[in-house]
C-alpha cells in the first residue's frame, strides 16, 4: 500500500502563523471609504407583541445615517438552507426569540450607533412562550409562528427500511432521552459583516462564515 503525504500525519494550516503572531487580517480588520457602522436592538424577551415602536430620538442623533424596522424591509423571509426560509430581516409585529432583530442603525461611527439604539423607545407586551420542542408541538401550546401548525415549521420523512422489523430482530433494544447543553462557538474572528454595493459590480459582502454558500443564499 502506498504510503499517504496526509493520512496520519501531523498538517500544519496554512494559516497558523499568521494568527498565533497576531498577523493575521479579519473582516472586522477592513476599513472601505465612507463605512457605516450598524448596530440592531434585539428583544429582551422569548415572545411578545410589539406595541411602541420609536425611532425619532435615535434618527435625529449627530453621526446617525439611517434607523429602519420591521416596517422598511419588503417583507422577504430568510433562513440557512432551503426549506427553512422563515425568519423576517426584523421583526414586523412580535419576536419569537431573546435576540430576535426589532431594529438597525447605521452611523458613522459605533459609538454613535450604539448610542442611537438606547434612544429607541420600544415596549413589549409579553407572551406566553414555549421553551420545549416537545411541549410546543402539543394541542394547546402557544403558537409562535402563524404559518406553522402545532409550531412545526419543517418536515423531513425519511424511509430507511422496515424498522419494526429492525426491532424484532435486534438483539437488545434500549430507549432513553438524551438532553445536552447549548454550545456557542467560540473563534477567534469575531462575528461580523460588511457589505459594499456598486451599481455595475452589485452587492458584495464578506462576512466571517464558515458557511459561505449558505450566506450567499440567504
Amino acid at each position: 500500500m502506498t504510503s499517504s503525504p496526509i493520512i496520519g500525519r501531523a498538517i500544519p494550516r496554512s494559516d497558523s502563523r499568521q494568527k498565533a503572531s497576531g498577523h493575521c487580517y479579519y473582516t472586522s480588520d477592513m476599513r472601505l471609504p465612507g463605512m457605516l457602522y450598524g448596530r440592531i436592538l434585539r428583544s429582551p424577551l422569548p415572545h411578545a407583541r410589539i406595541v411602541r415602536l420609536e425611532t425619532t430620538r435615535a434618527a435625529r442623533l449627530s453621526g446617525v445615517k439611517a434607523v429602519i424596522t420591521g416596517r422598511d424591509t419588503a417583507g422577504v423571509r430568510h433562513g440557512f438552507a432551503a426549506g427553512f426560509m422563515d425568519k423576517l430581516a426584523l421583526a414586523v409585529d412580535k419576536v419569537r426569540y431573546i435576540g430576535d432583530d426589532i431594529a438597525a442603525v447605521a452611523a458613522v461611527d459605533q459609538e454613535t450607533a450604539e448610542e442611537a439604539i438606547q434612544l429607541i423607545d420600544l415596549e413589549l407586551e409579553e407572551l406566553p412562550a414555549v421553551f420545549d420542542p416537545q411541549q410546543a408541538v402539543l394541542p394547546g401550546a402557544p403558537q409562535i409562528h402563524e404559518h406553522a401548525e402545532n409550531n412545526i415549521g419543517h418536515k423531513v420523512v425519511s424511509d430507511l427500511g422496515d424498522v419494526d422489523e429492525g426491532f424484532r430482530q435486534a438483539y437488545y433494544v434500549r430507549e432513553d432521552t438524551f438532553t445536552t447543553q447549548p454550545q456557542a462557538l467560540a473563534p477567534m474572528e469575531p462575528h461580523v459583516a460588511i457589505g459594499q454595493y456598486d451599481p455595475a459590480a452589485g452587492f458584495t459582502v464578506w462576512t466571517s462564515t464558515q458557511t459561505p454558500f449558505y450566506a450567499q443564499e440567504d
